[in-house]
């Protein structure tokens, strides 16, 4: 799907601009961690919030958020059974039911809806019930980093597989029809029985990739019956304080924020390059545009730190950061993808589902059929693909 993206050029040890977190104890990225040798570290410590002007850690607060959301979730589930999944999100927030449960908690809506930006990478108002609830976030309060970096789970599996990958040939163009399908990429063109897409859903849903014979008009309607997120995430390095410390405070695992900016993590809670110091930043939704096409988007992070942590010493300390706007990237053109509102049933069944026994989809849009939570996820995307494959397989078999 594209969103995997190690890099080295801030630490020598690997910061991921895109997908980070294995969620979760129990995927199939553990399972792949173990076979191919990768190390799996938990991320831990303790979460923080800011809001109303405050940075107070979960556990002071008489409702901590996650449990404020567990039990959101459980009221959310309630109306679900109750026959109104397609109630829209932002309808279900405003309800007396819900206002009890935010004032019992002293967290503000305004937060509560960042962290579902966050979650998801679209505005709550494009969210129904039923697109809030499917994910599954059970024990997802346990994170962990692969200590090689996330591309060395691909590289792993790639030289396991002895697969042929060609580098720097994007494709721009598939001719198919049954039994015989033709992929032309920059300089090259490729025969095979059937393809497999794996494309993000922003880069189908523009085109990106033109198909002759066109896509049956099904498919291109579940493509664009889905919403394709907005993501931005950037890693910013700093220096030391005079004592050799950050001013991130020393167990700090976690801050969320009723700020545009969200959600903030240390890149790494075990390593350091001498005196420098890396913290993460993922902003969704619009506000990922405005981070994103901000004339100068350290500086409008740095900002929201200085406000959060009410220090002004922190823009003497920052050094350089390097960023991504997922949603403008060409490749992938999106964040993670939404079951928005007024969208057609089972249009993630409709975009994984094959063309002709020769055009076969997969990817973290098409999540896996009967496994809810298996969609916005690396490991979602990993066994969408095995699905695929074995419905490939099936096919030449037929």
């Amino acid at each position: 799907g594209g969103r995997i993206f190690t890099r080295r050029s801030l630490a020598r040890h690997p910061i991921e601009l895109g997908a980070e977190f294995v969620h979760g104890e129990n995927n199939i990225v553990h399972e792949l961690c173990r076979e191919y040798g990768l190390t799996l570290v938990p991320h831990v410590g303790q979460a923080y919030s800011w809001f109303d002007g405050r940075l107070i850690p979960d556990s002071e607060l008489p409702r901590p958020p996650q449990q404020l959301l567990r039990e959101l979730r459980g009221l959310a589930e309630r109306f679900r059974r109750a026959g109104k999944g397609a109630a829209p999100l932002h309808e279900f927030l405003g309800t007396p039911a819900c206002a009890e449960l935010l004032a019992r908690s002293a967290v503000t809506q305004r937060y509560i809806e960042q962290l579902l930006k966050n979650d998801h990478s679209v505005e709550p108002t494009v969210l129904t019930l039923e697109g809030w609830l499917e994910p599954d976030v059970t024990g997802f309060e346990a994170n962990f980093h692969i200590d090689e970096g996330y591309s060395a789970l691909l590289h792993r599996a790639a030289e396991e597989a002895g697969l042929d990958i060609r580098l720097n040939r994007p494709v721009n163009r598939i001719e198919w029809e049954p039994g015989s399908v033709t992929v032309f990429a920059r300089h090259l063109a490729l025969q095979s029985r059937a393809v497999l897409v794996t494309l993000p859903l922003g880069v189908l849903q523009q085109d990106a990739v033109s198909f002759d014979p066109p896509l049956p008009a099904s498919k291109v309607e579940a493509i664009h019956a889905l919403q394709a997120g907005k993501a931005f995430k950037m890693v910013t390095s700093f220096r030391a304080t005079h004592r050799g410390k950050s001013f991130w405070p020393e167990g700090m695992a976690f801050l969320a924020s009723a700020l545009d900016s969200q959600l903030h993590w240390p890149t790494s809670l075990s390593r350091r390059r001498g005196q420098r110091h890396l913290l993460t930043h993922l902003v969704g939704g619009d506000a990922a545009d405005r981070f994103g096409h901000h004339p100068d988007p350290p500086r409008a992070i740095v900002n929201q730190l200085v406000h959060m942590f009410d220090n002004e010493r922190i823009r003497g300390l920052f050094v350089r950061a390097e960023w991504r706007v997922w949603h403008d990237d060409p490749y992938s053109r999106s964040g993670y993808s939404a079951l928005p509102e007024d969208t057609i049933p089972d249009a993630r069944e409709a975009v994984g589902t094959p063309v002709a026994d020769a055009l076969f989809f997969a990817g973290e849009a098409v999540g896996v059929q009967g496994k809810p939570g298996n969609v916005a996820s690396v490991h979602g995307a990993i066994e969408s693909g095995i699905q695929a494959a074995r419905d490939v397989i099936a096919s030449f078999q037929a």
